[in-house]
């Protein structure tokens, strides 16, 4: 969490040399809502791992640079598929709030719904472990993850080269573009270019948010109960 936070400080300072500044009061507010799912998130994981123990010889470990690709690739689909269920119209009410601003940055990145932010940490984590990775491929595969996901939030149109390998500033805003179903993956675009959701147009998105924004979409109370009024099954 300390690099996501050092991460979307930097992004402001970036942001501002583009002309594209964020607020810091959207920053520090989102990242510390963030940060409370974020630990409730790590919580359910951990009570997991420590009734049912880490499964061993059941995951590569003798190589440990093997052992971090392979936990990537695991995360990344299991990430790519609830994003992807993010925008159903099941699991749209969880997700939406992080589509609703109309203005790009790196404020974005913690943004979100605490119950799918939830969800989004037990995808990511249980998988590997039920089959025995060890918390310090863990470590370097979440750091590298969130490091490259907040980047990919940055306001700047930059880059493209990059974009058939990891997310990228350039790739991730038309997945904010509205009613866009594209661009699902976190850090890496393996999983969008293997089921043919991969969008990357010469130009910029020119529209952000969602097709049904209405009045009070920026309160917090609104968004916490929005997956509630509009029903979740």
């Amino acid at each position: 969490m300390i690099e996501v936070f050092m991460l979307m400080v930097f992004g402001i300072a970036v942001e501002w040399a583009w002309n594209r500044p964020s607020s810091l009061r959207d920053c520090l507010a989102g990242f510390l809502f963030y940060f409370g799912a974020e630990l409730v998130g790590a919580i359910c994981v951990l009570t997991w791992w420590y009734t049912t123990g880490i499964p061993e010889g059941a995951w590569p470990r003798s190589l440990f640079l093997v052992e971090c690709l392979s936990l990537l690739v695991l995360s990344e689909v299991s990430w790519y598929w609830l994003h992807r269920w993010g925008h159903t119209r099941q699991g749209w009410p969880w997700h939406r709030w992080h589509h609703v601003p109309d203005r790009y940055g790196v404020w974005l990145t913690p943004i979100g719904h605490p119950v799918f932010v939830v969800m989004a940490v037990v995808s990511r984590v249980i998988p590997g472990l039920a089959l025995g990775a060890s918390p310090e491929a863990y470590a370097v595969v979440g750091i590298f993850q969130m490091g490259i996901s907040t980047v990919g939030h940055y306001n700047v149109d930059a880059g493209r080269w990059l974009s058939r390998i990891v997310v990228t500033p350039a790739l991730h805003r038309w997945h904010h573009a509205p009613g866009a179903r594209v661009n699902y993956g976190l850090s890496l675009t393996l999983w969008d270019q293997v089921f043919r959701t991969y969008y990357l147009p010469r130009r910029e998105a020119a529209r952000l948010g969602v097709k049904d924004q209405g009045p009070g979409e920026y309160e917090i109370s609104d968004q916490l109960l929005d997956p509630f009024r509009r029903g979740v099954g």
